[in-house]
């Protein structure tokens, strides 16, 4: 028998010489030993390079273990393997930057230092104490500043303090200013569409007028009270002398013009000035018009040489900083020679605001800075002719000119009268409110301390009759364009300084400048302060405390001249001054019980883009974290976090009205009313009927009491603190006798359960975390309707922290007017507020912001 393995392997052989055979043909005869090894070595060579070269986007240090990272091996090529030597090279040699970076001597020298610094300014304006501040606080970018908000040491208590006993001092240069001038019948005919007397005295108060008192009112858009409001703004007049009034006229003569000066946040700056711009330029035939070219509002009709120069040399002065002019102000002067006779003029940045709080502040100032003499020895000469004489003029400077009329020198002496008395002055609400005084101070370096001192209080009783503020006061040289010019001029460096100080022959004695002293003109503005509650026994908790702390927040502005910004900062430092920044003055305003722009006006468009920037800032940390280390919203039953949605508010408690659009109440007599109507539920009298409604207060405008919101302050009469975008919500009868009970025990919110999520767009449902997720990112992330929760919510907070003067939690925020009806009489204006991460409820009293 065949074997069949056999075969198989004779038939595998038999294929494998076929094989052969075939091939036979392919295989060469003979090799050429030369070229074959050639070839080869290319194809070993090209596989070293692919190797060697790097295929992935790393450096070469990142490429080799741990243990063998060195630091020397990033200046010494030697230190690298020798393998890698060579891709090191290249790497290094191919970088973009192949020069070494200056060192930091260089970098630290004056010139280069400026230079860094003047490009850094280029995007956001620094303010003159930008430096000292940035090396002591955390600083922000708003409004188009670099500004500081709070310093790097724990402060609160030590702010509180200092408020309080002492002196706490912030730079508010930011605020904008912007001249108006022209005839007072013109300008309070335009302003007429930008005010409301029922917000309090306007602009053309009586007591204003004269230039004595600052005031201060709330603008709207043209002939859009009450909705659509810009912002609060202070004002003052320029006062008038005798020089500036024409013969046989008043002092409230319209012929003359005057002079006004704006004072607004940088966030509403644009939008007043566009508004003023209209009133006083769209009304006429020659309307303004935007140059794209300089950025600047020229009229329409046909301008000289001579005016374009005029005008660009304006322009050019309108610069947004001070030391290095990078930045252009785009609103320059708007002059009109036709019918209005109005002018428009931005002084951005070119003035200088100080804000001193507390009792010291005149201390502090009278300390640091003094009156100078304004006598000029060369204008009594009258020997020479009349060409020399006006030669000699031009040598004269600006305070011997000023203070040239007999009238002028007698305001001056009995301002220096008036400086020595401010010293004693225990506290600046002794002044009268808003007062404001103009003075003429030496250079603050020549009385400038070794070291750092503490103002002591002043302990005289009464200042006597020699403290008259009743009359005129003088005028301040800071009005003048070309003298604040000249100031910034004239001004001695510190070098040049600090070189005649050492060419003293007895150290620590008062300087002697000469003729090259500085005479620096200031106003300085009184603030009344506010009427803060305080705790007036230890652990009370039920009802507002009945003390009040008057004068609260009371101090004093001073306004310089671009350029002595740091001058005068350094020297109220070296008082005894505390500094603040952003944090600190929000917080003065809560324990004041004010409201802040632009936070807490969510009706005007600068409020409403805070509110979402600050949304989104919340939105992005809470979204940072992991979805077990961040509240549930859905089941917490918040609506809208991170977002007070006032209009969803307006419109759910008048489901019968079609509201588009809400507004902040501020006719002073509507809401001393509706604080009267809740008076007067809470103590009954015989003498006076209770209204059934303040509604009734608003029947000649419904729509206005049905859109309305109500700023409040909310006092926690136990345990918590209103956090900001809590909600204010109306508590059931049952929560009432818990607080009346002696065991009380704070409501709780039930947690939302079984809650259908809709489905995404592939038709899957979403988890609660991943919807919560989609809604935030999208639109003013509302979750749930405003009717979700089981309280009725009738506004939210705004802001919220705990006041050492209250000991308690206070905070501000609105209150729908609608809403407020849903407080009953046994309420006594107890309402209840509850945190968006808690589903706890909290128990607090709330009172109107009048």
């Amino acid at each position: 028998m065949e074997n069949p393995a056999m075969d198989k392997r004779q038939k595998r052989k038999h294929q494998e010489t076929d094989l052969e055979e075939n091939d036979e043909a392919t295989i060469p005869k003979n090799i050429m030993v030369v070229k074959f090894a050639e070839s080869r070595a290319q194809e070993i060579i090209a596989l070293n390079e692919h190797v060697q070269t790097k295929t992935v986007n790393k450096m070469v240090l990142e490429t080799l273990p741990k243990h063998m990272h060195r630091r020397a091996m990033s200046h010494d090529l030697r230190r690298w393997p020798r393998r890698l030597r060579e891709m090191v090279k290249k790497q290094y040699d191919n970088r973009p930057d192949k020069r070494k970076p200056p060192s930091r001597k260089h970098r630290r020298r004056p010139r280069n230092l400026l230079a860094e610094y003047n490009r850094r300014k280029k995007k956001n304006i620094w303010l003159e104490t930008h430096i000292w501040h940035a090396k002591r606080f955390h600083m922000v970018k708003k409004w188009g500043y670099h500004l500081a908000t709070t310093p790097n040491t724990k402060c609160s208590r030590a702010t509180y303090k200092a408020i309080v006993n002492y002196c706490f001092m912030q730079d508010i240069s930011f605020m904008c200013c912007i001249e108006i001038s022209g005839p007072m019948s013109h300008i309070q005919k335009g302003f007429l569409h930008l005010t409301n007397p029922a917000t309090g005295p306007g602009i053309f108060a009586k007591s204003c007028l004269n230039g004595n008192r600052e005031g201060s009112t709330i603008l709207y858009m043209y002939d859009k009270f009450p909705n659509d409001a810009i912002g609060p703004v202070t004002f003052f007049w320029k006062p008038l002398s005798s020089a500036h009034l024409p013969p046989n006229s008043s002092d409230s003569d319209t012929l003359c013009d005057r002079y006004l000066w704006l004072w607004c946040h940088p966030s509403c700056y644009s939008q007043l000035w566009n508004q003023l711009t209209k009133i006083f330029y769209d009304d006429i035939p020659c309307h303004p018009t935007i140059n794209d070219q300089s950025n600047s509002y020229q009229t329409k009709t046909p301008t000289t040489a001579v005016e374009k120069d005029n005008t660009e040399e304006e322009f050019n002065m309108n610069t947004v900083n001070h030391s290095s002019n990078f930045q252009t102000n785009k609103h320059s002067t708007i002059q009109n020679e036709t019918e209005s006779r109005v002018s428009l003029k931005s002084l951005k940045d070119d003035l200088i605001r100080f804000r001193l709080t507390g009792p010291l502040s005149l201390k502090i100032l009278t300390n640091a800075v003094q009156i100078a003499s304004v006598k000029w020895e060369n204008s009594k000469n009258d020997s020479k002719s009349g060409s020399e004489k006006s030669e000699s003029s031009a040598d004269v400077p600006w305070w011997g000119q000023f203070y040239l009329s007999e009238e002028c020198q007698s305001k001056h002496l009995a301002s220096q009268i008036l400086w020595k008395n401010l010293s004693l002055v225990r506290n600046p609400t002794e002044l009268p409110s808003n007062v404001i005084l103009g003075m003429t101070v030496t250079d603050p370096r020549k009385n400038l301390p070794k070291k750092k001192t503490n103002a002591k209080p002043n302990l005289v009783d009464n200042m006597g009759p020699s403290l008259n503020l009743t009359g005129d006061h003088p005028m301040s040289p800071l009005w003048e364009e070309d003298i604040r010019k000249e100031v910034k001029k004239t001004k001695l460096s510190e070098h040049e300084f600090n070189k005649i100080r050492s060419e003293s022959l007895v150290p620590g004695c008062p300087i002697n400048l000469g003729k090259a002293a500085s005479r620096i003109p200031i106003i300085l503005i009184q603030r009344p302060g506010c009427r803060a509650p305080v705790l007036s026994k230890c652990g009370e908790r039920t009802g507002l405390s009945s003390e009040v702390r008057t004068g609260f927040g009371s101090g004093v502005d001073i306004i310089l001249p671009t350029g002595w910004g740091m001058v005068f900062w350094v020297a109220f430092v070296y008082q005894g001054a505390r500094v603040g920044g952003l944090l600190e003055d929000q917080n003065i305003l809560q324990s004041s019980g004010c409201l802040r722009f632009p936070e807490d006006f969510p009706d005007t468009e600068a409020g409403s883009k805070e509110m979402f920037s600050v949304r989104n800032e919340h939105v992005q940390s809470y979204l940072k974290r992991p979805p077990a280390k961040r509240p549930n919203f859905l089941k917490l039953r918040v609506p809208c976090p991170y977002f007070n949605d006032y209009l969803q508010l307006v419109q759910l408690l008048n489901s019968d009205q079609d509201l588009s659009t809400f507004n902040v109440l501020r006719d002073r007599k509507k809401l001393r009313a509706i604080s009267q109507f809740f008076a007067l539920q809470q103590k009954p009298s015989q003498e006076k009927e209770i209204p059934r409604s303040f509604g009734d207060l608003f029947s000649d405008n419904s729509a206005i009491f049905k859109s309305s919101l109500v700023p409040v302050t909310i006092k926690m009469l136990s345990k918590g603190c209103p956090e900001p975008f809590s909600m204010i919500c109306v508590p059931h009868k049952q929560d009432l006798i818990r607080l009346q009970s002696k065991i009380r025990s704070d409501p709780l919110e039930p947690l939302l359960k079984n809650y259908t999520v809709t489905k995404s767009e592939k038709g899957a449902f979403l988890r609660q975390t991943e919807f919560c997720q989609v809604k935030l990112q999208e639109g003013n992330g509302s979750l749930l309707p405003l009717d979700s929760p089981s309280r009725k919510i009738i506004g939210f907070v705004n802001i919220g922290k705990y006041t050492y003067g209250t000991a308690c939690g206070l905070g501000m925020g609105f209150s729908s007017l609608a809403g407020l009806q849903l407080l009953s009489a046994e309420t006594q204006l107890t309402v209840l507020i509850r945190s968006i991460k808690s589903q706890q409820y909290r128990f607090a009293k709330i009172s109107f912001i009048l």
